[in-house]
């Protein structure tokens, strides 16, 4: 009985000896975390990309239909412009309450008191939305 009684305490000493994990099963787990990142990290990249240009579109049709506000102001008192001025341009952003910019030159395109284009930068400057209202479609082009 003694001879069982030692051999059983000589295996729980060598199991209780062993802790933890071996420093090959700590790399292995490190690899296939750094397999399942490099797998997922360029799709996240592509979800936020595409979140990104939605914004610019949400922010491009607001401007839109302020613009369609300031244009519709602009064709009773001259019928014939063809686009909006800076100022107007200014009339558009504090109306639509954003903070973007348009590029210099003629941004927002009239005919007859009706939008037919627009080029807007968002307000970080990182993507530019191409407005048409031929088919009223919206173009985003990512900047820099």
């Amino acid at each position: 009985m003694n001879k069982l009684a030692t051999r059983a305490k000589a295996q729980l000493q060598k199991k209780t000896g062993k802790k933890g994990f071996t420093l090959v099963e700590v790399i292995v787990v490190l690899v296939i975390l750094a397999i399942l990142a490099a797998l997922l990290i360029p799709s996240m990249v592509k979800w936020i990309d595409k979140a990104h240009e939605k914004e610019a579109i949400v922010e491009a049709r607001t401007i839109v239909m302020a613009a369609q506000t300031i244009a519709s102001e602009a064709y009773e008192k001259n019928p014939t412009a063809s686009a909006l001025t800076g100022a107007q341009e200014s009339e558009v952003l504090a109306l639509a309450d954003i903070d973007g910019s348009f590029p210099a030159g003629s941004s927002i395109t009239i005919d007859a008191g009706k939008v037919t284009g627009l080029t807007y930068v968002t307000k970080n400057g990182a993507y530019q939305v191409v407005y048409s209202s031929t088919g009223d479609t919206y173009t985003v082009t990512k900047l820099g």
